[in-house]
């Protein structure tokens, strides 16, 4: 069997703080809430998939800000503890950001995330490493130059398109696996289907989809052929913050474990890591472990089955 080549993701760092909220809570009502448990972990869209990739037993490189703020050093033990290869980028005065999370049973309302931070310098790249590529839209002009130079040593390039940013269509051109959530579609102002058929036709991207939650992932495999995955039915839903990160994470490690297997497995595998997650507070009590995937495999049925 070949030796796995390391992943690479890029992206930017978050410190989230989730807390969660009793069931009678109203998630939209103003004033003072008292969570009933808090937790805290660094996450951002790259950070979380890289986490997953490291958890689940895979290997990765992580291109982000380094940062000498309070939260820095903890976040350099946390890599170094997960065996998460730094990579640092170059952004001026850089404090990581908090983001502030309510969660109640399975939905979620983020009240503060600062806006990413403006990178001004890029590492030496050596795409030949690499088995992936994973991006998350941010830092533009220097992820379009990253994402080229890895198509074009023929490594494959994933994008995760969580929200409409600048240059994200310009980003989309040069992916190979594009999966975008629910939110990118409404703010495209696009239906469904015109989603994927831009991946799919004007994209020309290899795999695309869209997750939308408790609807399933909507998404068209190699052989362009639309298929719907529905969702798993996990019973006491807890926190559903890094579902979409952990989803990305897994499919991209089942990439880099078993790259003879098709699409189809990958995402059934990457759900089983995502319904797992769901059942607990926070991105440290999410990240899945292989057996983690294999009980959730072997407990949750399709919802609707």
């Amino acid at each position: 069997m070949p030796k796995e080549k390391i992943g690479f993701c890029v992206g930017p760092i978050y410190y989230d703080v989730v807390h969660l909220l009793a069931d009678d809570v109203d998630l939209e009502k103003s004033g003072r809430i008292r969570p009933i448990q808090t937790a805290c972990g660094y996450g951002g869209n790259a950070v979380g998939a890289a986490r997953t990739i490291s958890s689940l037993g895979g290997m990765t490189r992580l291109v982000c800000p380094s940062s000498d703020c309070d939260l820095g050093p903890g976040f350099k033990r946390m890599a170094a503890v997960s065996n998460i290869e730094l990579i640092h980028c170059t952004v001026k005065n850089y404090e990581i950001p908090i983001a502030s999370v309510l969660s109640r049973h399975g939905e979620r309302i983020i009240i503060s995330k600062p806006e990413p931070p403006v990178c001004v310098g890029f590492p030496m790249l050596h795409p030949e490493e690499h088995g992936f590529a994973h991006f998350d839209g941010y830092f533009e002009a220097h992820t379009i130059a990253c994402m080229k130079a890895f198509q074009e040593r023929n490594v494959l390039v994933s994008m995760d398109a969580g929200r409409l940013r600048p240059h994200i269509k310009d980003m989309l051109r040069l992916t190979d696996v594009a999966v975008v959530s629910d939110t990118f579609v409404t703010d495209m102002k696009w239906s469904e289907k015109e989603t994927l058929d831009y991946l799919q036709y004007e994209c020309k991207c290899q795999v695309g989809g869209i997750t939308r939650g408790p609807q399933g992932f909507l998404w068209y495999d190699e052989t362009g052929r639309r298929q719907e995955l529905p969702t798993l039915d996990v019973p006491d839903i807890v926190d559903t913050t890094n579902a979409g990160d952990i989803f990305h994470g897994a499919y991209l490690f089942s990439l880099q474990r078993w790259p003879e297997q098709p699409w189809a497995e990958h995402f059934v595998f990457a759900r089983a890591a995502s319904a797992h997650s769901i059942r607990f507070l926070g991105i440290n009590a999410s990240l899945p472990t292989l057996e983690d995937v294999r009980v959730a495999i072997a407990s949750f049925m399709e919802r609707g089955a």
